[in-house]
């Protein structure tokens, strides 16, 4: 099981407080089936250059891999990547391969919750046909009640990749919505997008357990093989 979207790691992000949470966090990842995760610290262009922020990251990684081996516990394989959010900054990024998920051209980005408008659209557009990448949107669900659709199926109109937070997949008022976004072929990874291990844990097994009883087991299959081709598994 892959999970796309995670905020495990410590010191670089809103997520994990500690590493002791964040060790606790990727055992829960682990024993719910992930076996690959990837670290999706927020990246804001206005705050931090990219190697500033994707040498803070790797020490991190590097630090909770090391306490992980010393603590005997068993974690998934890490893939290195950032939640970039969408903003007129970042045009002024010449290369941005450390942005991306490691060893791919597969970019998660992260729109505003709310005050979109056709500026930020054009900066999505710039990166997928400029910069050339795979741009996967993370969470539209949260976008819904907050943005007007007109706005949010101008987005899925560029071809993009979507996510969708296996959290969401619990609630009631969005699931048949969510199902339709699968069926239609317009949602196509799951995160967890965990930032501890109460409030916003992982739900991973829950979410995959929602689509095989909603949609099927070929679309969970179908979920898992677009993760790994975006992974390069």
């Amino acid at each position: 099981m892959v999970d796309f979207h995670s905020h495990f790691l410590f010191d670089v992000d809103d997520g994990a407080k500690d590493i002791e949470m964040s060790l606790a966090m990727l055992n829960m990842s682990s024993k719910q089936g992930v076996t690959t995760i990837v670290s999706t610290p927020h990246y804001y262009a206005d705050a931090a250059k990219p190697h500033v922020a994707a040498t803070a990251r790797d020490e991190s990684i590097e630090e909770l891999i090391a306490y992980a081996k010393q603590e005997n516990v068993r974690i998934p394989e890490i893939k290195r990547g950032f939640e970039v959010r969408v903003q007129k900054k970042l045009y002024e990024i010449d290369d941005f391969s450390e942005l991306c998920i490691e060893n791919t051209k597969t970019i998660l980005l992260e729109m505003p919750l709310k005050s979109w408008d056709e500026d930020l659209l054009d900066v999505v557009e710039y990166i997928k046909t400029e910069k050339g990448l795979d741009i996967v949107i993370a969470h539209l669900e949260r976008y819904l009640e907050r943005i007007p659709n007109d706005l949010i199926f101008r987005l899925l109109e560029k071809n993009l990749y979507v996510q969708i937070n296996a959290g969401s997949l619990v609630k009631r008022d969005k699931l048949d919505f969510i199902c339709e976004l699968f069926r239609n072929g317009m949602a196509h990874v799951i995160g967890s997008d965990a930032h501890n291990m109460s409030s916003r844990c992982s739900l991973m097994d829950i979410g995959h357990a929602y689509i095989r009883r909603n949609l099927g087991q070929e679309y969970v299959d179908k979920i898992e093989e677009t993760a790994k081709k975006l992974l390069n598994l």
